[in-house]
């Protein structure tokens, strides 16, 4: 049964101040820790495909998927 969602409002101020702010390189892990997150989606299989790689040096077209 799936949750319902549509009434929940998500933000983690603690997260974005321990690691300073939301970039490219750390917005999948922000938003990993969200109830909204689908470990079956793309963004889940990039993230983990990616864990170990230097994102910051990668540029990635990930509108194409």
């Amino acid at each position: 049964m799936a949750k319902e969602l549509t009434a929940i409002e998500w933000r983690s101020d603690p997260w974005i101040f321990q690691f300073g702010g939301l970039r490219p390189d750390n917005v999948l892990e922000y938003f990993s820790q969200s109830p909204f997150w689908d470990s079956s989606s793309n963004n889940a299989i990039i993230k983990m495909q990616t864990q170990f790689n230097d994102l910051q040096q990668a540029s990635y077209n990930l509108t194409s998927m």
